[in-house]
């Protein structure tokens, strides 16, 4: 994975409802990287040079020597879809199995605010399988937990 290309598709319904729709790719290979929306409209944006994609900003974190990271990263859930994130790690020990804490704190692009727009933390065993993550949307949390890992054979190939 080199994490050049990114397409997305964002889409929030409220009660049955559609209220967004945002689709479009972005590819950072490009001499000028860019996010090009495709629907609800074309538009062709530029950014930032050091932009990564989701998932992208934990896996880097995740392995960084460094227990703090901040990145730029775009989302593809709307127009202002570049955030700033910060990210930190910690070792963590529950019911006696040792785990990574990775915590990210998103904020709007170049908005030199303290508060974050919101949270996010996953709970990521010595595998990298998420045994939990948490949303922490500043008014309310949403939290996901693992119930059942099926480990899969590698075939040989």
């Amino acid at each position: 994975m080199d994490f050049q290309k990114f397409k997305f598709l964002s889409q929030t319904i409220i009660n049955g409802k559609e209220v967004s729709y945002f689709e479009g790719e972005s590819n950072l290979e490009k001499s000028i990287p860019s996010i090009t929306y495709l629907k609800p409209f074309f538009k062709e944006v530029i950014i930032p040079t050091d932009t990564i994609f989701p998932m992208q900003h934990y896996i880097k974190t995740y392995f960084s020597q460094n227990k703090f990271e901040t990145y730029n990263v775009f989302f593809g859930e709307d127009e202002d879809s570049i955030n700033n994130v910060s990210s930190f790690t910690s070792d963590i020990i529950l019911n006696e199995v040792s785990y990574k804490k990775v915590r990210s704190a998103i904020f709007k692009y170049n908005d030199f605010s303290s508060k974050p727009i919101y949270e996010i933390e996953l709970i990521i065993d010595k595998d990298g399988i998420v045994k939990k993550v948490v949303f922490d949307y500043l008014d309310y949390i949403i939290v996901g937990k693992i119930l059942k890992v099926n480990k899969i054979k590698k075939k040989d190939c």
